[in-house]
């Protein structure tokens, strides 16, 4: 597939293709990339926003522009934010060094997941036998029910 016939996703920009088509974005830098996929009925999604607080610009009307995060460690140990709302599908949720170190497995990686209603977060540690390289899959939300994968990515991601 050549680039002319991807979905390209820009700054401040959200698209969705169903299988076989491909999103791409280009110029991340600083940005922050989410994708989604739902392996049920085949469709993905990609999110590029800007990470600066929304608050602080007068228009910010373009709800895929910014991405709030609680709290942003700038030195690559988190923790990022991304807040579901509607949870009518299947949605996994993965983490990719995307340095390609092969190492991220002895990051020691933990994702927090807070579901409506719960008190606690569900606190997913990457499992010391996992296996996991550069593409950790983490969970799975399955119409709202949390299935934890804690695994190396079984699929080609890149």
């Amino acid at each position: 597939m050549n680039l002319d016939e991807m979905i390209k996703v820009g700054m401040a920009d959200l698209q969705l293709c169903k299988s076989p088509g491909v999103l791409t974005t280009l110029g991340l830098g600083s940005c922050v990339g989410v994708a989604l996929y739902d392996p049920v009925n085949k469709i993905g999604g990609l999110l590029h926003c800007m990470l600066p607080d929304s608050t602080q610009f007068k228009n910010n009307s373009n709800t895929a522009k910014y991405a709030e995060l609680d709290v942003d460690e700038m030195d690559g140990h988190g923790p990022e934010t991304i807040t579901l709302n509607n949870l009518n599908g299947t949605y996994r949720y993965l983490v990719d060094d995307f340095t390609e170190s092969g190492k991220l497995q002895e990051y020691g990686a933990t994702v927090k997941v807070y579901i409506s209603g719960k008190s606690q977060p569900e606190v997913i540690t990457i499992a010391p036998d996992a296996g996991v390289k550069n593409v950790w899959e983490v969970f799975e939300l399955d119409h709202g029910k949390l299935n934890i994968l804690n695994r190396a990515a079984v699929e080609d991601y890149e």
